[in-house]
Formats: structure tokens, C-alpha cells, sequence
């Protein structure tokens, strides 16, 4: 095999299944249902993720499918950051109100809706009380925008 045919590590380079025709056959509906219910084993009993086992089966998952169904994307990406998910920590740093470093985000964000730009205040404000060197952080609020956006209902 040529050089171009390996990857760094040895392994060969898998290529991507081509997409079903929009057209075809139920087993199309079938195999989106049961790649739902694929996804959703991923996340065990507790709803969490994170060890290696798990990463694996996620990587196999998005192999043979090509991607995680919508409405699970949130639950992937707070697997894949770790989240930490502590309501209680969140709601006594939310409790504090709006950091004055954050408090001109809909000057700042004019395209974004009052609901978006509140929930990017609040987890902005909750940051910086959390660490005072994160209200400094010029690039803080657009590195977070897409999450915000992404766990809208979180």
C-alpha cells in the first residue's frame, strides 16, 4: 500500500458510507429509528458519559450513521465537554445578578434575541463569579454564543 493510503498510525483510512437515496426503501425508516435508539444507549442509565468504552461507541456510532440525531446533539456535546452539570453551584453564581462586564450584551449582540442574549448574560455572569479573570476575557462572550445557542433549553 502507498504511504498516502495510511494514517499516521498504521491504521488504514476508512471511508465514508455514501448516504441512502432519499427515495429508497423503509429499511431507511428502520435504520433511522434503530440508529435513535443506537444513540441513545450511549448514554447508559444515568445519562452520562465520558469513559473511554463510551467515546468509542460514540465514534463507531457516528462512523456507521455519519451523525448523531438532532435533538440528542446537546447531550453529545455535554458528554464530549464534560459538563459538569451542577444546577445548585449554577443557581448560587445566577443568584448574583448580571456581571457589569456583561450587562451591555444586547448593545453588543444586536442580531440575537432578548432570550439568547439573557441566557449568554447569565452564563457569562456566572463565569466571572466564579473567576473574576474571566470577566477580562474579551473573546469569552463569542466563544460561548454557540453554545448558548446549542443548549437552548438547558
Amino acid at each position: 500500500a502507498a504511504a498516502g493510503d495510511r494514517r499516521a498510525s498504521g491504521s488504514p483510512r476508512r471511508r465514508r458510507r455514501a448516504p441512502s437515496p432519499a427515495g429508497s426503501s423503509s429499511s431507511s425508516s428502520r435504520s433511522s429509528s434503530g440508529a435513535r435508539a443506537g444513540a441513545e444507549a450511549l448514554f447508559g442509565d444515568n445519562g452520562r458519559c465520558g469513559r473511554a468504552g463510551e467515546l468509542a461507541a460514540m465514534k463507531d456510532f457516528l462512523y456507521r450513521h455519519g451523525c448523531f440525531p438532532s435533538d440528542l446533539r446537546p447531550r453529545i456535546w455535554a458528554c464530549l465537554l464534560q459538563l459538569p452539570r451542577d444546577r445548585r453551584a449554577f443557581e448560587e453564581l445566577d443568584a448574583q445578578g448580571a456581571h457589569s462586564a456583561f450587562k451591555d450584551l444586547d448593545r453588543r449582540y444586536p442580531g440575537h434575541g432578548p432570550g439568547t442574549v439573557s441566557r449568554l448574560t447569565r452564563l457569562l455572569s456566572a463565569i466571572a463569579r466564579w473567576s473574576e479573570r474571566w470577566s477580562a476575557a474579551p473573546y469569552l462572550p463569542s466563544v460561548a454564543l454557540p453554545f448558548v445557542k446549542v443548549f437552548e433549553a438547558d
